[in-house]
């Protein structure tokens, strides 16, 4: 909150001076508009009611020009429910399964950032999304977007080499602004104080390597049981119509984490594109493991963007104190005017007890539709219970529009 705080200050300062200082500031100032209209249903094999959720978000936001390499970013967030047959984790309609996406009016970011071919530097309220976001990300997917309240450093010393380093007071999660607070056991506070340090060095060696080595200092607040530090090395790369990606990771606890524990990440992914006049689409198969410490708790990642992770069912969110072990294949093809089918196969066990969680089938559709910014989405999936959770369908029906 203090580096909210004092970017507004900063904001403030720096526009009342540059609106007379020059006034490019102004005449290159855009504004836009991401909007999304959400149908989002729940079937679960237990006894909550069915979810059907339809939600609205808004993101207004301005961009302003830049004078001696300082511009501006602000924009708003609105999410409104338009029925109740949900849990939105707010709402107090605990019957009905749980979509994540409460009533929520908040700035969703506001920073001042500053620019040159060596160096990039951000004060503010930002989205923060690095690398394929499987530790750090916005989430995206839901519709409130999680953003941070950071001050971020990139360094370029060389084309090929960067480094990263962030520095964050304040998460703001999915969870929205609004009151009630969260009542649901998943959920959490909308905003958690914290103090977290990220720092990356990458390094482009090739089209066929590229390294990201990458400390995380996670220290919640209020949610102990979150914080963790982890090391980590990601490699990928791309050869002819191939693409890998290989990534290892240790995990430990970290300031008043109340478990002490020793954990480990691996994942690798290989990828062929199939290619004709123009690239058809894309088939992958990868393994994943989030390991445990003796069934007593796993790999944890609490901020990264997890639906992009693990399949789309979302019953992996958190890693079962029994660890995870996930091999998949996926797919997506260009098909029709610029649509595109995308499909996933999961299967997942544990890495402690040699337990069978389960298997999920997902597919989705998006297309472009007539109308310039408005695209539409299709997504479904379908998690068959084994020794963890219970049966899971989900439906999404979603029309974007980006101004």
């Amino acid at each position: 909150m203090k580096i909210i705080s004092m970017s507004l200050l900063t904001l403030s300062c720096f526009a009342a001076f540059n609106t007379s200082a020059n006034n490019d500031f102004i005449n290159n100032t855009k504004f836009t508009l991401d909007s999304r209209l959400r149908f989002e249903m729940v079937d679960q094999d237990n006894p909550l009611k069915k979810a059907e959720a339809t939600t609205l978000r808004i993101r207004p936001a301005l961009q302003t020009g830049t004078w001696q390499g300082l511009s501006l970013f602000a924009q708003g967030e609105a999410t409104i429910e338009l029925n109740k047959k949900f849990n939105s984790t707010r709402n107090n309609e605990t019957q009905y399964s749980v979509v994540p996406d409460p009533e929520n009016l908040d700035i969703n970011q506001l920073f001042l950032n500053y620019s040159n071919p060596k160096f990039d530097a951000r004060l503010g309220r930002q989205v923060i999304n690095l690398d394929n976001q499987r530790f750090i990300g916005s989430v995206g997917w839901r519709q409130n977007e999680q953003s941070y309240d950071a001050v971020s450093l990139n360094l370029k010393p060389t084309q090929s080499l960067q480094l990263y380093y962030a520095y964050i007071d304040q998460v703001n999660t999915i969870f929205g602004s609004e009151d009630p607070k969260p009542i649901a056991l998943i959920a959490q506070d909308g905003e958690q104080d914290s103090q977290i340090h990220l720092a990356q060095i990458k390094y482009n060696y090739s089209p066929q390597l590229n390294a990201v080595l990458y400390g995380y200092f996670i220290d919640f607040e209020d949610l102990n049981a979150w914080s963790n530090q982890t090391y980590g090395l990601r490699l990928t790369g791309k050869q002819n119509n191939f693409r890998y990606a290989v990534e290892y990771a240790k995990q430990q606890d970290y300031a008043d984490q109340p478990v002490t524990y020793d954990a480990d990440y691996y994942a690798v992914e290989l990828g062929y594109q199939i290619s004709g006049k123009t690239p058809v689409g894309e088939v992958a198969i990868g393994y994943e493991v989030l390991t445990s410490d003796n069934g007593k708790i796993a790999f944890q990642t609490p901020l990264a963007t997890k639906h992009k992770f693990n399949g789309w069912t979302d019953l992996f969110l958190n890693t079962p104190a029994n660890g995870l072990r996930d091999i998949y294949i996926s797919s997506s093809f260009n098909i029709f005017s610029q649509g595109k089918l995308a499909t996933e196969l999961h299967h997942y066990r544990s890495d402690e007890k040699g337990l069978n969680y389960g298997q999920e089938f997902a597919l989705s559709y998006t297309q472009p539709l007539p109308l310039k910014g408005l695209s539409g989405l299709a997504k479904f999936s379908h998690y068959q219970a084994e020794d963890f959770g219970v049966n899971t369908e989900k439906l999404w029906l979603q029309l974007d529009y980006k101004y």
